[in-house]
C-alpha cells in the first residue's frame, strides 16, 4: 500500500476522534505497516551457562501493554537469584532453571492473553464505541481483580532457594 492509501485508511478508522490524532495522521511523513507478532513458548529458555530473558524468550503483542514490564521483571528476578544462588553456591545453570520455573507460567499466561485481545479487536461503528466504552466501564471495575496476577506483581520478593548439601555443610561447620 501507498502512502496516501495507508493514511486514508487511518483518517476513515479514527473518523471523529479528537485533536491531534487527525493532525498527527496528516502530519505523518512516513507511516509503517508490519505484522504484530509474539512468541508463545520456548522448549527452553537456557542451556548450560546462556539464557534468554525479556523478548528473546517470551515476546508478546503489544495487546496486553506488558512486553517492557516482563523484561523488567526478568531483569529484576534474575538478579536476585543470582545473586541468591551466589550465596548459596549455586552453578549458573541452576540458577537459569530456577528463573524458568518461576516466570515460565507467568509469562506464557501474559503473551496468551495480548494474543486473545489482538485477535478480538476490530473496528467499531461509532454507536458501537459508544456501547462498548460504556460496557467497559460497567465491567473493568467487576473484572480487575482477576488481572490482579498481572498489576499487583511485586517482582521484588525474593523465593527461597532449595539449600545445597554445601551451604548445610557450611552452616554446620
Amino acid at each position: 500500500m501507498d502512502q496516501d492509501t495507508i493514511r486514508r485508511h487511518l483518517l476513515d478508522f479514527h473518523a471523529g476522534w479528537h485533536d491531534p490524532i487527525p493532525r498527527i495522521l496528516q502530519a505523518a511523513d512516513n507511516i509503517a505497516v508490519t505484522d504484530t507478532l509474539d512468541v508463545a513458548t520456548l522448549p527452553t529458555w537456557s542451556r548450560g551457562r546462556t539464557l534468554l530473558i525479556g523478548d528473546a524468550a517470551h515476546a508478546t503483542s503489544p495487546h496486553a501493554g506488558q512486553g517492557a514490564s516482563l523484561a523488567l521483571e526478568d531483569a529484576m528476578r534474575l538478579g536476585r537469584l543470582m545473586a541468591q544462588g551466589e550465596e548459596f553456591g549455586k552453578e549458573l545453570r541452576e540458577t537459569f532453571q530456577a528463573f524458568e520455573e518461576e516466570r515460565r507460567g507467568r509469562a506464557e499466561k501474559i503473551v496468551a492473553i495480548a494474543r486473545r485481545n489482538g485477535n478480538s479487536k476490530h473496528a467499531f461503528s461509532a454507536t458501537g464505541a459508544w456501547v462498548r466504552d460504556w460496557m467497559m466501564r460497567l465491567l473493568i471495575p467487576l473484572t480487575s481483580k482477576g488481572m490482579d496476577f498481572m498489576y499487583a506483581y511485586d517482582p521484588r520478593g525474593v523465593t527461597s532457594l532449595p539449600q545445597t548439601s554445601g551451604q548445610r555443610s557450611r552452616q554446620a561447620a
